[in-house]
């Protein structure tokens, strides 16, 4: 009677641990469909040498997924690309080599991502881009139905120069230089002609469309100019310092919608270059996690408020208190 009881026994836990074993098996087989243990591989493609802190923010987006560079993530990325034929060669090398995202910088890159990667399966993370509707990167911010989303950015340039009026209230005419190599250059300039109509100022607006273009305009357009206001643009991107220390050199406050307070610009409304990498970074995270790209709306930045108290006092300008206690950050 013992012996049966114990065979009894037995055949309950023996049972037991097989079924434990086959939820186990069962568990880890749909864990390894969504958390991989090979390698991801994702291409980063930038064209502007001041995004190096979206690529940053954008690894630290992946890192805080729980993807670790050497660990179960590997990146490719040589730095910035030269031009747009470049871009489009490196971005079909990643086509080709099977990489499992590609990230962008910029409207022009991010639009030939789009068409390259077409129909491939191969999903596209951007940021950022200053209005990816408008530019026809997707046809939608929430149900875009593709292989791509990412960060918007555009939206702080009438308020960028409204802030910019409010620090030096006497200003009547601002200086623009402007390129049209980008379609944020031509929607952030009409912002801000909205902006300046309804804050009753005049803008001098200078078309360049090359670096020595840009200098030679910066020689002679500031003499009659109040400020000036640097647009979102490829070629000011990585000309932003000429444009800066001309206008210091003039006396002049500079403003703009893109993050240039660090680098010497006066104030500046808009995106935080290493929070919109992490928004991005995030959502590639979901990506690589198992989430279809068409399933993430596109995300729209933060805006914040830079000032820099060292070329405040370079031009002589007295910042309000009012001002600097409503700002996110301050160079002093």
């Amino acid at each position: 009677m013992n012996n049966d009881r114990k065979t009894i026994s037995f055949l309950i836990v023996s049972f037991i641990l097989l079924i434990s074993v086959a939820v186990f098996l069962m568990i880890f087989s749909l864990c390894r469909g969504t958390f991989r243990t090979e390698m991801y591989t994702v291409g980063i493609v930038n064209p502007v040498p001041r995004f190096e802190h979206i690529i940053e923010g954008f690894r630290e987006g992946l890192s805080e997924s729980g993807l670790t560079e050497g660990e179960n993530i590997r990146y490719i990325y040589d730095g910035p690309v030269r031009d747009m034929p470049e871009a489009s060669r490196i971005i079909l090398e990643m086509i080709n080599d099977n990489t499992d995202l590609i990230f962008t910088t910029t409207t022009p890159v991010t639009l030939i991502a789009r068409r390259l990667t077409a129909g491939t399966g191969v999903p596209v993370v951007f940021a950022p881009v200053f209005d990816p509707v408008k530019s026809g990167v997707v046809p939608s911010l929430t149900d875009h139905r593709s292989n791509m989303t990412g960060v918007k950015v555009g939206g702080s340039t009438e308020k960028a120069l409204e802030w910019l009026i409010t620090a030096a209230p006497e200003i009547k005419r601002v200086f623009v230089p402007y390129s049209s190599d980008t379609l944020a250059a031509v929607e952030s300039l009409e912002a801000l002609r909205n902006g300046a109509e309804k804050l009753d100022v005049e803008l001098l607006i200078s078309e360049v469309r090359t670096k020595d273009a840009l200098l030679r305009a910066l020689g002679s357009s500031m003499i009659n100019a109040d400020a000036v206001f640097i647009l979102n643009s490829i070629l000011f991107a990585r000309h932003s310092a000429d444009i800066i220390n001309s206008a210091i050199r003039h006396r002049l406050p500079a403003g703009s919608g893109t993050e240039l307070y660090k680098r010497g610009a006066l104030i500046t409304y808009g995106q935080n270059h290493l929070r919109t990498g992490r928004l991005a970074g995030r959502l590639a995270g979901k990506i690589l996690r198992g989430t279809p790209p068409e399933d993430l709306p596109v995300e729209t930045s933060e805006f914040f408020l830079g000032i820099n108290l060292k070329t405040a006092r370079s031009i002589g300008l007295d910042m309000s208190v009012h001002i600097l206690e409503q700002a996110d950050f301050i160079v002093r």
